[in-house]
């Protein structure tokens, strides 16, 4: 399981593994907020593919870090403070400088902080709203993948700044000339292409 930049708020557990089961769970950019229990309840971790990686959690009132299953072995991580980030916690199976299997190992790496954290702003750019949006077929665009759409893409990035390409094939010669500010929008990219 991968999670970024998401906010679980308000439960008991953010992430929980089911008791006996291994998991791999990457998370970065978390933001947890009122976790009353543990922000992670780990499985069976004495399992060789049982991977556990946090980067970049933020936490404002959160009771643990980490609990599970076999606390003799991996006692309760509990926050240092109200509010702190754990830059790097990594949990599993190490692999030595010399490539081979080494142990299962626990390590983890938090630095306190005075405020209440907040995630970084995304790196990902903001969709303009779908009123926006033109649809290049209907400015003339075919998306067949036979006819030269050139001329009409050309003229649907010279008139408008935001652009909807549904599913086709859209074939140009030479090359387009995007506006500063264009936004050209594709339903999927394997379904959705532009060939010169």
């Amino acid at each position: 399981m991968t999670l970024v930049r998401v906010e679980p708020a308000d439960a008991p557990v953010a992430v929980e593994i089911s008791h006996g089961k291994e998991e791999q769970l990457y998370s970065h950019d978390l933001l947890l907020r009122n976790i009353s229990r543990a922000a992670v309840v780990l499985g069976d971790v004495s399992q060789q593919h049982h991977q556990i990686t946090l980067e970049e959690i933020r936490c404002a009132n959160v009771a643990r870090l980490l609990e599970g299953e076999t606390a003799s072995r991996w006692p309760p991580i509990s926050a240092p403070a109200r509010y702190f980030i754990e830059r790097k916690l990594t949990l599993g199976q190490e692999i030595g400088e010399d490539g081979r299997e080494g142990a299962i190992a626990l390590r983890h790496r938090e630095t306190v902080v005075r405020s209440n954290p907040t995630l970084p702003a995304s790196d990902i750019p903001e969709i303009p709203p779908v009123s926006d949006w033109v649809n290049v077929k209907s400015l003339h665009a075919k998306g067949d993948g036979v006819s030269d759409d050139t001329a009409a893409l050309q003229l649907a990035i010279d008139t408008h700044r935001v652009l909807y390409l549904p599913s086709g094939v859209y074939r140009f010669a030479g090359t387009l000339h995007l506006r500063a500010d264009s936004t050209l929008i594709g339903l999927n990219p394997s379904t959705t292409m532009l060939i010169e």
